[in-house]
């Protein structure tokens, strides 16, 4: 019966910073799900430790992780191409990201999403972070965190080591999501204005013809304004 239960593959993408990967390894094969896929997808990192991982991960009992790919890139190509190419040779039913340095909140994490997702016949089923001040150190009451919001179906915890006491979590709250709301400005600006490459290598030329785009966007938001228009 548990042979029969869905593939389901966990990714993780990372790019140059690899001290908290193996925690994060460590934890999908700690899992108790049965049937797990697991891929680490490197985005052109030119200090990947391909045989550390290699070697570290044939040290593992692997009696539920039925298959593992190590993809690399000769470049870097940013987040979304690095995770596509994970999902399209992937083989899982399932995909469930789990961020380099993340970890699973319990070892039954993987078990309950597969659970919700044949119960609901969902595509997508979106999930919750714990963070963490360090390891076994969460950064306020996780059971009143869990019960009253969230349920049993937190996923994955954040390992923070730098967070000072004095920070509320409301505040670490609000921190993440401002940061959030920048990262999609800024991309929504790239998206309008061809921010995605530079035309330029040089520092000096580079920031030229940054703020030319500002500028240019200056005036776009002035001429809408007085015309009254969309362009």
């Amino acid at each position: 019966m548990l042979d029969e239960r869905p593939l389901v593959t966990v990714v993780t993408a990372t790019y140059k910073r690899f001290d908290t990967l193996f925690d994060s390894i460590d934890s999908v094969f700690n899992q108790d799900y049965p049937n797990i896929e697991y891929v680490i997808t490197d985005d052109g990192s030119e200090n990947f430790p391909y045989e550390k991982i290699k070697q570290y991960i044939d040290t593992l009992d692997n009696k539920n992780v039925k298959n593992v790919m190590i993809l690399t890139a000769e470049k870097n190509r940013g987040t979304v191409k690095n995770l596509n190419n994970a999902y399209q040779r992937s083989n899982g039913k399932y995909i469930i990201n789990l961020s380099c340095g993340d970890v699973f909140f319990s070892e039954d994490v993987v078990s309950k999403i597969t659970k919700r997702f044949i119960e609901k016949k969902a595509n997508v089923v979106v999930t919750s972070r714990v963070l963490y001040k360090e390891k076994n150190t969460p950064a306020f009451n996780t059971e009143d965190f869990i019960l009253a919001e969230y349920g049993a179906t937190i996923v994955a915890v954040e390992i923070l080591t730098s967070l000072k006491d004095e920070i509320s979590f409301n505040r670490v709250l609000e921190l993440y999501r401002m940061r959030w709301q920048i990262e999609l400005i800024f991309k929504r600006f790239k998206s309008i204005f061809g921010g995605r490459e530079f035309t330029a290598r040089k520092e000096e030329s580079v920031k030229a013809w940054f703020y030319g785009k500002l500028l240019l966007a200056i005036i776009c938001e002035t001429f809408v304004k007085k015309g009254r228009f969309s362009p």
